[in-house]
């Protein structure tokens, strides 16, 4: 019984974070479609920041940096 109630905790606890960070992906897109492509790299690493990784935001954030010509030599 305890466990059923320690994973069901957890289970919420990671959807709410999911949320949260979901939110902030958005923010960053948003921030992107707008042509506000520094915010954009700020708001992608802050996500990085706190853990969360993804290919879709690693790729979002190399296209922010790309159109603000941060290309590697």
């Amino acid at each position: 019984m305890k466990k059923t109630i320690f994973l069901a905790l957890l289970l919420i606890l990671v959807s709410v974070l999911g949320f949260s960070q979901q939110e902030g992906f958005e923010k960053a897109n948003n921030l992107y479609s707008n042509d506000k492509f520094e915010e954009a790299i700020e708001a992608y690493e802050r996500i990085l920041d706190k853990g969360f990784h993804s290919a879709t935001l690693y790729y979002n954030l190399a296209n922010a940096h790309y159109k603000l010509s941060h290309v590697a030599e």
